[in-house]
């Protein structure tokens, strides 16, 4: 439903009657534009939502970031440094943040997860994941801590998916960038949205490489074609895709593929939390 100067008395009539036809079906409410649209949608029983409004920062002077949230966002950093840790290491940072342990360890006892035998170690828990896996997870849950609103999970979810659809481009593009610089890319590409404040004062508080931060702060950076890729493609912008793509030398299939998988990446991050 294209809820854009749509009077809410039509659009809750217009939801009734269709949950009332076929209570299975899920609604997909677009164009939201403020977070008046998106709690009256939500009220009247949207399911899912689209629109600028997720991704505007609504910034409100005498507004800071807080003491916990910057914690947080160097820990999301750290622990994207290419380094490695023994498990002793890795258990000791991870207990620097309560919340982030003690989901950790719910996270693997989870049905989905499915190990026969209750984990009460968090090393044990580390061990049984892998290192590369519960890093990528730490960088996530940690942005879910910092904003865990419905806004604030929508904008993780799709930052989520920037994060590993640049990271899978990888393998097709010329780029001094790893892996984790991508991924923290598409990871931190709406930051300002997320804490409502200005990206360039997030950033000052955090060490990134400046191949990432003047990416990030919309300065020449040779990043800047690949975000536009994902940017283009969230927002169905099929022909200027087309012409970035030609520009690049890179095939809709490769873009497709990466983006399937990004997607997958994503829904089994978020299905399990």
């Amino acid at each position: 439903i294209d809820v854009l100067d749509m009077d809410f008395d039509i659009l809750k009539k217009l939801i009734n009657y269709i949950k009332k036809v076929n209570s299975k079906i899920k609604i997909l409410i677009e164009k939201v534009e403020n977070s008046t649209v998106f709690n009256v949608a939500k009220g009247f029983g949207g399911d899912y939502f689209q629109g600028f409004f997720f991704q505007k920062p609504e910034i409100v002077k005498g507004r800071s970031i807080s003491p916990s949230s910057i914690t947080r966002l160097k820990l999301i950093h750290f622990f994207s440094k290419q380094q490695k840790y023994d498990p002793d290491k890795l258990e000791e940072i991870i207990k620097t943040d309560l919340s982030l342990n003690y989901k950790l360890l719910q996270y693997i006892n989870s049905p989905a997860i499915g190990l026969p035998n209750k984990i009460k170690y968090l090393k044990q828990a580390i061990n049984l994941l892998g290192y590369d896996n519960v890093i990528k997870w730490c960088r996530i849950f940690l942005l879910t801590l910092i904003n865990p609103t419905d806004r604030g999970m929508e904008l993780i979810r799709i930052s989520t998916i920037r994060g590993y659809f640049l990271m899978n481009l990888k393998k097709f593009i010329q780029t001094e960038a790893t892996e984790d610089e991508l991924f923290i890319l598409g990871l931190f590409s709406m930051l300002d949205a997320l804490l409502d404040q200005p990206m360039e004062e997030i950033l000052s508080l955090i060490p990134l490489d400046d191949l990432v931060k003047n990416t990030l702060l919309n300065k020449p950076s040779p990043l800047t074609p690949y975000l536009k890729i994902i940017k283009l493609q969230e927002q169905g912008r099929w022909q200027e895709l087309s012409k970035l793509l030609k520009k690049l030398n890179l095939s809709s299939d490769i873009v497709t593929s990466c983006y399937s998988s990004a997607l997958e990446q994503s829904n089994n991050f978020f299905q399990l939390n």
